[in-house]
């Protein structure tokens, strides 16, 4: 049907041209004389083998001469006007390869509609159509068990990804920064917020410049207040390659006032005494406690090597200075006194003060510092305390590694990180403040903030990142983790027994080398969500390396 009426187009088309082609000459104007010949015209002879030209015919038109018009009706012979005018047939519309659906341009929109439709079988343009691969039967079940989480993620993902195109279409962060930054976009004041189930909101204010020396060197002055804290003022410098040297620096300093910080006990059993007044390794009873901190960290040493394939050799000098005292806000938890005794938990009743002095080896051959699809990240350090007071005398060593594996294009990647942290010393010369601590947004997600504590923790996180928008991330994530007194609790076939189970899902806003927004939801020994911004990085636990 559609080459019918393809074929009746074209002949319409076509009679319309032929007609206008042979309209007749425009009548000369009464008493108009015609244009004399040129006397010195010499006729053209004829190629031969041609004939003659007959008396009176009209002469055949030098080629590149325009031809010439039709006799008028009026004027021409009898046997002229009585010779019927032959009429040229249509164009038959072209014949195009009916098995090749690509045969007609795709992008020919002016006769896309007389086209026929392709074969559906075809619109991948298939050489040979695929046939079922023995990994489809083995993909079965996997994808049947992850279409309903995949379900529940696309429908969580839809307003997040709605507000992200609107965010982009009308460049909601561009006019931002042009508030908010430097012409430069190398400085600037943020705002900063952040929730925590148990704690409540946090919100504050950071001043920063990322470019001080001008080799991404970066300056941090952060001020926060509510949820976690009373108030916290920390500052940060950090610059790897110091105005392009091999100089490693990294300082920072804070003060924090903490008003009701969780304590559930010393150990990774659970222990059903709540008598009052027991010792902190006889019960794991959910209590609060302030502390106030004084704490400067200071690393310095040398950077070898450039961005994707880099080793960072120094030594790290770590001071904390801090005091406890009873629960100075109002949850469902009680005070830590009315629960334990506080005298058997070392440091608590008069305070610790530490100096630590580490080496310190960090290599990261990573892509991008925020979002990485390849590389690896390995961080190691150990040393000992010194011997400013008495309040400490134990070893601190650590190791950290990440590993990060594209699955498709650098879009979606799994990472694999594993976490080891212990301190060696006599029980009655560590303070409880600086021993290992598993549990919060970043360690062992879906317990609250330092649920667990102890002398050695492990930690192992999977994670899986996928797109939702060129600057949000989605990530599944499984962390599984264990506090003990030596590795022999640890590792023993029991101790693997024992070992503590959290995931979750969480969305993040994000550039390449940079994290803007963080929300994540966990569940482990409960429920836990999890709202952060970048700028509180500055007040995560320096305590502690990794």
């Amino acid at each position: 049907m559609l080459r019918r009426c393809f074929a009746l187009v074209t002949a319409i088309i076509s009679v319309s041209s032929l007609a206008t082609a042979q309209a007749p000459a425009p009548v000369p104007a009464p008493g108009a004389q015609p244009e004399p010949a040129d006397p010195t015209a010499q006729p053209q002879p004829a190629a031969p083998g041609e004939p003659e030209p007959a008396p009176g015919a009209q002469p055949k038109p030098a080629p590149g001469d325009a031809p010439p018009a039709p006799p008028d009706a009026a004027t021409a012979t009898p046997a002229a006007a009585s010779t019927p005018t032959a009429t040229a047939a249509p164009a038959a519309p072209p014949e195009g390869d009916d098995d090749d659906p690509l045969a007609t341009p795709p992008q020919d929109y002016a006769t896309r509609g007389l086209r026929p439709p392709g074969d559906p079988e075809q619109a991948r343009g298939w050489a040979q159509p695929p046939s079922t691969e023995p990994e489809d039967y083995y993909l079965l079940v996997p994808r049947i068990l992850l279409f309903p989480p995949n379900l529940v993620l696309k429908l969580v993902a839809m307003p997040i990804r709605g507000a992200a195109i609107l965010i982009d279409r009308y460049h909601l962060i561009e006019h931002t920064k042009d508030i908010l930054y430097n012409d430069a976009r190398t400085a600037g004041v943020l705002p900063a917020f952040g929730y925590q189930t148990g704690y409540g909101f946090t919100y504050g204010l950071k001043a920063f410049h990322n470019d001080l020396f001008g080799n991404d060197e970066e300056l941090n002055v952060a001020a926060a207040f509510g949820g976690i804290f009373v108030q916290g003022y920390g500052a940060s410098f950090v610059g790897d390659q110091i105005a392009h040297t091999p100089l490693w620096i990294e300082a920072r300093a804070a003060y924090e006032l903490k008003p009701a910080l969780f304590f559930q006990g010393i150990g990774n059993e659970p222990v059903p005494d709540s008598t009052p007044g027991v010792g902190p390794r006889e019960s794991d009873v959910a209590t609060r406690f302030r502390e106030g901190r004084a704490m400067g960290t200071l690393t310095l040493g040398a950077s070898i090597g450039d961005k994707g394939d880099r080793s960072l050799v120094g030594v790290t000098g770590l001071f904390n200075q801090r005091e406890f005292d009873s629960e100075r806000k109002e949850f469902d938890e009680p005070s830590i006194e009315t629960v334990y005794d506080t005298s058997q938990i070392q440091g608590f009743d008069e305070g610790a003060t530490v100096l630590e002095v580490t080496p310190t080896f960090v290599y990261d051959s990573r892509n991008y510092e925020a979002t990485p699809s390849e590389g690896v990240y390995l961080d190691l350090f150990g040393g000992h305390t010194a011997p400013i007071t008495s309040d400490a005398d134990y070893w601190h060593y650590g190791a950290a590694f990440a590993t990060f594996i594209d699955l498709y294009r650098g879009t979606r990647v799994l990472s694999i990180r594993t976490t080891l942290e212990a301190v060696h010393g006599d029980d009655d010369q560590i303070p409880f403040s600086d021993l290992m601590k598993l549990g919060g947004p970043t360690s062992l997600r879906g317990y609250q903030l330092d649920r667990f504590r102890d002398k050695l923790s492990a930690l192992g996180t999977l994670e899986y990142r996928y797109p939702v928008h060129q600057m949000v991330s989605g990530e599944v994530f499984l962390d599984v983790g264990r506090v003990g007194q030596s590795y022999a609790e640890v590792f023993d076939r029991e101790g693997l027994e024992d070992f503590h189970f959290g995931g979750g899902l969480g969305f993040v806003f994000h550039s390449d080398d940079k994290i803007f927004f963080k929300a994540q939801a966990a569940y482990g020994e409960e429920l836990l969500f999890f709202l952060s911004t970048d700028p509180l990085r500055t007040f995560r636990r320096r305590d502690k390396r990794l």
